[in-house]
């Protein structure tokens, strides 16, 4: 930081006087002002991050999205959770003198007999999901392709959008104007004939107004799109690349602050996948980490995994029998990103400019 530009301060003890001396050397900057700044500003966090770290409770950042790949049980999502070594005092109020281990855990009453697996070495995965994102984001030029085909820039598509967006507000004026006079039918002629008639109006009026806003909706998200500026693919793949460095390596020793935004980027928001609905009581396998254990006669049991976002998906294994691993792995970037989806990768992508996730 104290090398970053403009300036670089320095001071020594003259041995003549036993002053303090200043030495100031103006150097190129390395950085720019902005980027100084989060680079101080993330310092003085780490300071007080590590002052907490003998009180605080380890996190878990793949919680939201790790998820059993089982579908009788729901696609359940894991819990982080520490089991202490045996030589530890269980009903001790001071911190356990014992081995912490922890894991990414399914909770019993979740589980399915044929299927789910118990629990997940939480530090393993995370190694591993976080090395995979690295390598996936350094990825530059399909990254660029896959964005620069979601980008609305042809002047007639453009006008088009505009053109429906204000006949859509103007069906939605119009419905609202139609059902508010049948309600009032329906109350001044409450139990005739007339009044169920209107009725009939005020619900195919909702209907209409439903259906138009919903529309409404992905045209706004799609005129959103415009204002990102035309270099957004390149500076996006770069600035990953950038982040990401060592062969995509670097993601294992970010700060949780960073590594959440990271998994936010990849899953397209920082919504917890047990949110995800396919069907009332029926949660969707579109997004997140889904995990199997394989055991096979006579071969030591290892992790499967699939992980699914929005900007695409890789799948690998917790092994150390490197064909096996070389086998399972494997990657697809998503051809195609919808409006909405490619706004909240801009906004997310913000976060990594600048150093943000230095």
């Amino acid at each position: 930081m104290e090398q970053s530009g403009p300036i670089w301060i320095r001071n020594f003890i003259d041995p003549a006087t036993g002053e303090q001396v200043e030495v100031r050397t103006e150097i190129p900057p390395l950085l720019t002002e902005v980027q100084i700044l989060r680079l101080k500003e993330r310092a003085k966090q780490n300071q007080m991050e590590r002052a907490g770290w003998t009180k605080r409770r380890r996190e878990y950042p793949l919680g939201r999205y790790l998820r059993c790949s089982n579908p009788n049980c729901n696609w359940s999502n894991l819990s982080g959770q520490v089991s202490i070594a045996e030589n530890s005092t269980e009903h001790s109020k001071r911190p356990s003198a014992g081995k912490h281990y922890e894991y990414y855990v399914h909770l019993p009453r979740k589980r399915q007999a044929e299927g789910c697996f118990t629990s997940m070495p939480a530090e393993q995965i995370e190694d591993e999901i976080f090395c995979r994102l690295g390598q996936f984001l350094s990825d530059s030029d399909q990254l660029t392709a896959a964005i620069r085909a979601a980008l609305i820039s042809d002047p007639t598509e453009i006008q088009k959008l505009k053109e429906e967006q204000a006949e859509l507000i103007n069906a939605t004026r119009n419905a609202r104007r139609v059902m508010a006079n049948a309600l009032e039918v329906v109350f001044e002629q409450k139990g005739t004939a007339a009044a169920a008639i209107a009725q009939g109006k005020v619900d195919a009026q909702n209907r209409v107004i439903a259906d138009t806003e919903a529309r409404l909706i992905e045209v706004r998200n799609s005129l959103k799109v415009i204002d990102l500026p035309k270099d957004f693919p390149e500076r996006f793949a770069q600035t990953m690349f950038r982040m990401v460095g060592m062969n995509g390596r670097i993601p294992m020793a970010w700060p949780i602050k960073a590594k959440k935004a990271l998994l936010g980027l990849f899953f397209g928001g920082s919504k917890s996948t047990q949110f995800d609905r396919k069907g009332p009581h029926q949660h969707s396998d579109e997004r997140g980490i889904f995990v199997t254990k394989i055991k096979r006669d006579g071969e030591a049991p290892f992790w499967r995994y699939e992980a699914r976002g929005s900007i695409g998906d890789f799948a690998g294994a917790l092994t150390r029998i490197t064909a096996l691993y070389d086998y399972e792995s494997s990657e697809t970037v998503k051809r195609q990103f919808t409006p909405e989806e490619l706004t909240e990768l801009a906004s997310l992508a913000s976060t990594f400019e600048g150093g943000g996730a230095a």
